[in-house]
């Protein structure tokens, strides 16, 4: 048997009733998570279990994957382009300084 990845581990947790728009106490949602890491599978996994893509705590999940070149995580469906971080960066501005 092989150790679960992590979208199947995520998978196993939403089907059991874990909230795709969980935050930690940073504000941090899963979503932003695995915006930061460049998990694709997982990010549309959370977008299909109801995952707010927009949801902000200083700046979005579109704002990470800019900031570190997860270009196939970077569509993700509905998210704002012009949403502005705590310093009134965008993830466009993010993309082109960072």
């Amino acid at each position: 048997m092989h150790p679960l990845r992590g979208t199947e581990v995520a998978k196993l947790l939403l089907d059991h009733s874990a909230h795709a728009n969980m935050q930690d106490k940073q504000g941090l949602s899963v979503l932003m998570y695995a915006a930061y890491k460049g998990q694709t599978e997982t990010a549309k996994l959370l977008l299909n279990h109801g995952a707010q893509v927009n949801m902000q705590s200083g700046f979005s999940a579109l704002m990470e994957v800019s900031k570190y070149g997860h270009t196939k995580v970077a569509k993700l469906h509905g998210a704002r382009v012009d949403m502005q971080d705590s310093n009134g960066w965008s993830a466009l501005v993010a993309t082109c300084i960072l």
